[in-house]
């Protein structure tokens, strides 16, 4: 429990300093769970949950967590200011939610277990632009549970990445990839999920 209040300090001054996202680090050696190995330099919003080993913590060392997952676990968090089209000063979640709503989806939470894939787009855009995505989800059924998302894309160094989210995340495709998605999971019952995307077109001469 020492580890984690020494982390949730930490947590709680960067939010205070208006970090939005925040990036899990390991020890680096060879005595990291294999779990832990592959959440390296995996980045979330800073109020969202790390997906490790199928379980959701909020930090390294959650208390919430099995043994497994936390026992003896040396490993950190970073925390950043989330950018757009590499702009310093200013937070991209903000402005993006300014915008117009893209496109809405409904998609299935099966319980404690992932769902089916959803599309975010029909087609790739431009080669030459990049877009800035926000995702909003919420729950619509009678019994509401807690769930969790995962997106999947190409960001703007055009590596695969796949990051899990709670409500909403803020991320960049980059250009010319392909077509981004999104799936759903629920923590108790199953959930039917409302989702809707914002985005925002970035030109080459606006990066």
């Amino acid at each position: 429990m020492a580890r984690y209040r020494e982390l949730r300090r930490a947590y709680e001054q960067a939010k205070e300093a208006g970090k939005t996202v925040k990036i899990w680090r390991t020890a680096g050696d060879e005595t990291v769970r294999d779990s832990h190995a592959a959440m390296d330099g995996v980045a979330v919003g800073i109020e969202e949950n790390f997906e490790v080993g199928g379980e959701a913590l909020f930090l390294p060392s959650d208390p919430d967590a099995s043994l497994d997952e936390t026992a003896n676990c040396r490993c950190t968090v970073e925390y950043e200011v989330a950018q757009a089209g590499g702009a310093a000063g200013n937070s991209a979640e903000i402005r993006i939610e300014m915008l117009p709503i893209h496109e809405t989806y409904q998609a299935w939470a099966p319980p404690l277990a992932w769902g089916p894939w959803k599309n975010l787009e029909q087609e790739i855009v431009s080669e030459n632009y990049r877009v800035e995505y926000l995702i909003e989800a919420e729950t619509r059924s009678n019994a509401p549970s807690s769930f969790i998302g995962e997106v999947e894309y190409f960001n703007v160094d055009h590596v695969q990445v796949r990051e899990t989210f709670r409500g909403s995340h803020y991320f960049v495709l980059g250009d010319g990839a392909q077509v981004p998605k999104a799936l759903f999971r629920s923590l108790s019952l199953g959930q039917n999920i409302h989702f809707q995307t914002r985005r925002r077109i970035i030109s080459p001469e606006e990066r």
